[in-house]
C-alpha cells in the first residue's frame, strides 16, 4: 500500500541511470505536488546501486521507484536488499519501472517484494497510476 505520511514530508527515492527518466519522473511528481495533490514529497535521486544503497540506509524513503538495469549492478539485488533491511520501518513501497518487462522479470520482481511493476514503454501509465495514488491520500 502506498501511503503519504501527513505529519512530515514523504521521502521518495528515484533509482534510474537515465537522466531523461530521472528528469521526467521528478518533473511529473513536482507538478503533482504543485497541483495540490501533495506538497509533502521530498524527492531524492540515485543513478546507481551505490547511491541508492546509501540513500536508502540514511534517508529511509517511504517510496522507491526502481529500475532494474543499473551501471554498477542489478536493481533486483537492490530490491532484495531493501526488502531484507529491517532498519526501514515500515518497509518502503517499491515500484519497479523497467525496460525489461518480460513476464519472467515482472514475476521475479513481484516475488522479490516489489509492490508494482511497470514497463518504461508505458511510463505515462505509471505516472497516471502514481497520480491516482497521490490523489487518494
Amino acid at each position: 500500500m502506498f501511503v503519504l505520511m501527513k505529519s512530515e514530508k514523504t521521502k521518495l527515492l528515484i533509482v534510474d541511470d537515465s537522466a531523461l527518466i530521472q528528469k521526467l519522473l521528478k518533473g511529473a511528481i513536482e507538478r503533482m505536488a504543485g497541483n495540490g495533490f501533495s506538497s509533502d514529497i521530498k524527492i531524492m535521486q540515485a543513478i546507481n546501486c551505490y547511491e541508492a544503497r546509501h540513500l536508502y540506509k540514511c534517508a529511509h524513503p517511504e517510496v522507491v521507484i526502481l529500475d532494474i538495469s543499473l551501471p554498477d549492478g542489478s536493481g533486483l539485488n537492490l530490491l532484495d536488499e531493501f526488502r531484507s533491511d529491517t532498519g526501514n520501518t515500515p518497509p518502503a513501497t517499491i515500484f519497479v519501472l523497467s525496460n525489461h518487462a518480460s513476464p519472467e522479470i515482472r514475476n521475479r520482481c513481484l516475488s522479490a517484494g516489489a509492490n508494482e511493476f511497470f514497463d518504461k514503454a508505458d511510463i505515462h501509465g505509471f505516472l497516471n497510476f502514481l497520480t491516482q495514488k497521490i490523489k487518494s491520500n
